[in-house]
């Protein structure tokens, strides 16, 4: 994003909390709330250029719904087409602008000072009409909404029934398979007692963490910003590692046609053992790599979620690319190497995971290199994170 074009600039959104102490301290962890600011109000406008819905009549727009009630009370939704909006917003329609190409830089800032990937983050505008209302249901997203025209009212309150939920629900839909897994007691019909209100005026900022209650009301035309963030979850880095530690095993990757047998278990029940104790904590994370020279003494373990592969071979060199997996993403480093090297990267590869090494295990393995050359080797292979330094 180039400096003529506007931001959302985070920095101050939170105040009295600059955008670190917002993300390390309270974002998915507590309701945040900020006083009304008419010059925030004012430059979030001037980034979305929407200072009133006609803008957005006239932006590119992949999704707008329009939020109506149903005979019966109920609140429902249907997507619409964009070129349409206008007809249903004159009706007295509360229009929900889901998908706006233009904001797409904006959800890049956005997953940036969250922390988030690019595709985890959306950038959505609210349009209510007087009397429109949010019926309560708790979402499994954590969300930043501030008000950029007129007013409206939220009611939050935390979840006590499914903390921490894995889906989104509300009351009287059925409960979800999943969530009855650790969902407590009996549904609620309704919104919590200790639920707390709070009416949001042009330039306020609140952050409703991801479960809590909650629900809205409008007695007037508004437009809010919502900033939404889809966190991984712990389960996610988790289940991601195991699975790339079973990968590694042709056992793991064979078919199993027979689902319902037990006869396959037994060995599973010890293989699986076996890979969960492989896993390291410290390969779930990419800490920094320490700036140390490789010395004889040095001490390394071949590490979990990393791979090498041959990628390319001629008389003389050997071209290869070490990848280091994570949930987020995954990095690739790709070196052309003299090929006397090539046995000392097999050799290490094939190491399982936990297995500790050092320069004499390397030597022993390949004697035709020298100390110097396994000491430079080691050095490139703990840069792309295919072994880890213990010592």
């Amino acid at each position: 994003m180039t400096s003529a074009t506007p931001g959302f600039g985070f920095a101050d959104w939170f105040t009295p909390l600059d955008l670190a102490g917002f993300r390390d301290g309270a974002l998915g962890r507590e309701v945040l709330v900020t006083e009304p600011r008419a010059d925030l109000a004012e430059r979030l406008r001037d980034a979305l250029a929407t200072r009133s819905v006609e803008d957005l009549f006239v932006k590119r727009v992949r999704q707008v719904s329009a939020w109506f009630p149903r005979l019966d009370g109920t609140l429902s939704s249907a997507v619409i087409r964009p070129d349409s909006a206008r007809t249903f917003y004159e009706a007295g329609t509360t229009l929900f602008y889901q998908d706006v190409a233009d904001f797409a830089p904006l959800v890049l800032e956005a997953a940036e000072a969250f922390g988030v990937s690019a595709k985890s983050a959306k950038c959505q505008l609210f349009c209510n009409r007087p009397g429109a209302v949010t019926s309560v249901h708790f979402d499994p997203i954590d969300v930043i909404t501030v008000q950029l025209t007129g007013c409206k009212t939220w009611r939050v309150a935390p979840n006590r029934f499914a903390p921490a939920p894995l889906e989104g629900w509300a009351p009287n839909d059925p409960v979800p398979a999943v969530m009855r897994i650790y969902g407590e007691g009996e549904p609620p019909s309704e919104i919590p007692d200790d639920a707390t209100e709070y009416r949001l005026e042009p330039g306020a900022v609140l952050h409703v963490p991801r479960g809590y209650w909650h629900e809205t009301s409008s007695d007037q035309d508004s437009i809010s910003l919502h900033i939404l963030l889809i966190p991984p979850l712990r389960l996610d880095f988790l289940l991601a590692s195991l699975r790339n530690e079973l990968l590694r095993e042709p056992y793991w990757r064979e078919s199993v046609y027979d689902p319902d047998s037990t006869q396959w278990l037994t060995a599973a029940r010890g293989a699986f053992d076996d890979a969960v104790a492989r896993i390291g904590i410290l390969d779930l994370a990419r800490s920094p790599i320490p700036d140390l020279p490789v010395t004889p003494e040095t001490s390394f373990v071949r590490a979990g979620q990393c791979a090498l592969h041959v990628e390319a071979t001629d008389a003389e060199t050997a071209e290869i690319a070490v990848t280091a997996y994570g949930f987020r993403d995954s990095s690739t480093t790709t070196v052309k190497l003299d090929r006397g090297y090539l046995p000392a990267c097999q050799w290490v590869n094939q190491l399982p995971t936990g297995v500790a090494l050092d320069v004499a295990d390397v030597l022993t393995a390949a004697p035709e290199l020298s100390k110097a050359e396994v000491q430079q080797l080691l050095a490139l292979f703990e840069r792309s994170r295919l072994v880890r330094r213990i010592r």
